[in-house]
């Protein structure tokens, strides 16, 4: 589990940047280190509320998604729908299976307005890692 940690630690800036580069947002490894390390603060700081596109929280509006037909689940459901998806996935027993149904998942409930990508990709290497599959890190 250290070893994984210590992977993940690593991994984290270069993880970071290309998942954010992936959906067309645009941050430096300045703001990546600040969030790590927990100083970024949009609240305080003009520079911090320039760069948002690294916090996401549960939506509270609807989305729609360009040029898809898919619509996500209404916000009204989110809330309700996150607690049984991730009860699924801490029943399934094979991490394979259970990154692929927490990536797939995940991004049919679509629960934040931004960063529903970015955290599918997070999850699915955290469930990988956890059956000691490598970390990925997608670059295009």
């Amino acid at each position: 589990m250290q070893a994984l940690i210590g992977h993940v630690d690593e991994m984290y800036q270069s993880d970071a940047y290309h998942s954010l580069s992936i959906e067309g947002s645009s941050v430096t490894p300045e703001v990546i280190e600040k969030v790590r390390k927990g100083n970024w603060s949009p609240e305080a700081d003009g520079e911090d509320r320039k760069s948002g596109d690294a916090l996401a929280g549960y939506r509270n509006i609807p989305v729609h998604l360009r040029n898809s037909r898919y619509a996500p689940l209404r916000w009204e459901a989110v809330r309700d729908a996150m607690p049984v998806l991730f009860e699924l996935l801490e029943q399934e027993t094979e991490p394979g299976v259970r990154a692929v149904l927490g990536h797939r998942l995940f991004g049919y409930t679509h629960p934040y307005a931004d960063g529903n990508g970015r955290m599918a990709r997070f999850l699915m290497n955290v469930m990988l890692a956890s059956g000691g599959y490598p970390w990925t890190v997608r670059t295009c």
